[in-house]
C-alpha cells in the first residue's frame, strides 16, 4: 500500500508546540495508506507500509524511521528512531501485543513504568542499543489504544527524546490519529489471500496434469522420465510443481589435450542457446552443466541419460526447458506443449549445422534409448 503524493508533500504542526517548539516535538501528519492519518515527529524522515505483522492479518502496520547514516554503511541499518504504526482489526486480542514487526533488537531491557494515557495504556522500556562497537541509551515506547485500534511502537535513542517529553508527545499523536475508512475490507481481503492463493496453485497444477495426459504422457511422476516425440518429459513435485522436457542433440569430441578451457561450448546468441546443457567427464567425475548452471537434468532423465552417455573422450549436449507449474507466467506453457516441439526442429538443424556449439564438430547421438 503506497501512500498519497499529495499527504506526502503536507506539513502540519499539531497541537501543544508553540512557537519555541524543537523540531523533534513537531509533529507532521503522515498518511496510513488510505486507511488512516496520524502525526509523527517530524524529525522521521522515511516511511513505508510493512505489510502483514501477524499471520493471522490483525493489524496494518505502517513504519516511519531515521537512521543513523554512518552506522548503516555496512548494510545493517541503525536507528535514531524507529517507529511502527498499526491500525488494529477489531478482533486484535491482548495477546497481539507481542507481535512487532520490529528491526530492532538491545542488548539489555528493563520495565521503566506503566501508565493510562489518553484511552490507552503506555509501557516504557529502558534498553541498551548496539550502534557498532558503541552503545547507546534508548528506550522504546508501547501504546496501545483498543477502542480506537491504534498502536504505536516507538524506539528512539535518548539523545533525540527523554521519557519526560516522549510520553506527553505520544499523547499528541493517539489524539491525531483518524481512520479514514474501515480497515476491515482489507484485512478480510489479506487473510483470505493465502487460502485464495494456495487454491489458484491447485487449480494450476490440476491443469497441467491434465494437459500432460491429453498431450499422451499419462499421469507423470517424479524419477519416472517418459520419452515421447525425440525428447523427455519428466515431472518434479518438491520443492514445487515443475516438469521438464529435455531432447538429446548429440555429442562433440573434447579437446584432445583435455584442456577445459578448450572444450566446446554453447556459442552465445540466439534464443536457442538459453536452454542448451552438457554433460561431460571432468575432474574424475561426470557432470552436468548449462550456462546459468540452474535448472539441471531432473534426477530420472539424468540417469537415463548416464546409461547411454558414457564415453569421456565426448560432452554430451541437450536441449532443455523447466516449467515451474505454479509461477509461470506464460500461458502457452501451461495449456500445451507445443512451444517446445514446434522450435525443437530448428534446434536440432542449428546443431547439425554447428549453429549452437563450438569449436569442434558435432556428431549427432541416436535416440530414442
Amino acid at each position: 500500500m503506497r501512500r498519497r503524493a499529495g499527504l506526502a508533500a503536507a506539513f502540519v504542526i499539531l497541537a501543544g508546540s508553540g512557537p519555541q517548539a524543537t523540531a523533534s516535538s513537531r509533529l507532521r501528519e503522515r498518511p496510513l495508506g488510505d486507511i488512516a492519518v496520524i502525526g509523527v515527529p517530524s524529525t522521521l524522515e522515511t516511511d513505508r507500509y510493512v505489510g502483514q505483522a501477524d499471520e493471522l492479518m490483525h493489524r496494518l502496520a505502517y513504519q516511519f524511521s531515521s537512521q543513523y547514516f554512518w552506522a548503516s554503511m555496512g548494510g545493517v541499518a541503525r536507528y535514531r528512531q524507529l517507529m511502527v504504526v498499526s491500525v488494529l482489526a477489531s478482533d486484535a486480542g491482548a495477546s497481539d501485543d507481542g507481535i512487532r514487526p520490529w528491526p530492532i533488537s538491545y542488548e539489555s531491557r528493563a520495565p521503566l513504568r506503566a501508565m493510562s494515557l489518553g484511552g490507552g495504556q503506555l509501557q516504557i522500556t529502558d534498553t541498551i542499543y548496539a550502534l557498532g562497537a558503541d552503545r547507546v541509551a534508548a528506550v522504546e515506547y508501547l501504546y496501545t489504544d483498543r477502542e480506537r485500534r491504534l498502536q504505536i511502537l516507538w524506539h528512539v535513542v535518548k539523545s533525540q527524546h527523554e521519557p519526560s517529553d516522549a510520553s506527553g508527545l505520544i499523547g499528541r499523536m493517539a489524539a491525531s490519529f483518524r481512520l479514514l475508512r474501515d480497515p476491515a475490507p482489507l484485512l478480510a481481503e489479506r487473510r483470505a489471500r493465502p487460502n485464495r492463493e494456495a487454491s489458484d496453485r491447485q487449480m494450476r497444477i490440476a491443469a497441467v496434469k491434465a494437459m500432460l495426459e491429453r498431450e499422451g504422457y499419462g499421469v507423470p511422476a517424479p524419477r519416472r522420465p517418459i520419452w515421447r516425440q525425440g525428447a523427455f518429459l519428466e515431472w518434479m513435485d518438491e520443492p514445487e510443481s515443475r516438469y521438464q522436457l529435455l531432447a538429446p542433440l548429440g555429442r562433440m569430441r573434447a579437446a584432445a589435450e583435455g584442456s577445459v578451457a578448450q572444450r566446446p561450448r554453447p556459442l552465445h546468441g540466439g534464443p536457442d542457446a538459453e536452454g542448451l546443457g552438457w554433460r561431460e567427464h571432468r575432474d574424475g567425475a561426470w557432470q552436468f552443466a548449462n550456462r546459468d548452471n540452474d535448472y539441471l537434468p531432473f534426477a530420472g532423465i539424468a540417469a537415463a541419460l548416464a546409461v547411454r552417455q558414457r564415453d569421456s573422450a565426448y560432452l554430451y549436449f541437450y536441449w532443455a526447458a523447466t516449467v515451474r507449474v505454479e509461477e509461470e507466467v506464460d500461458p502457452r506453457r501451461l495449456h500445451s506443449l507445443a512451444w517446445y516441439f514446434a522450435a525443437l526442429p530448428k534446434v536440432k538443424d542449428r546443431w547439425t549445422r554447428g549453429g549452437l556449439v563450438g569449436p569442434g564438430q558435432p556428431e549427432v547421438d541416436e535416440w530414442p534409448p
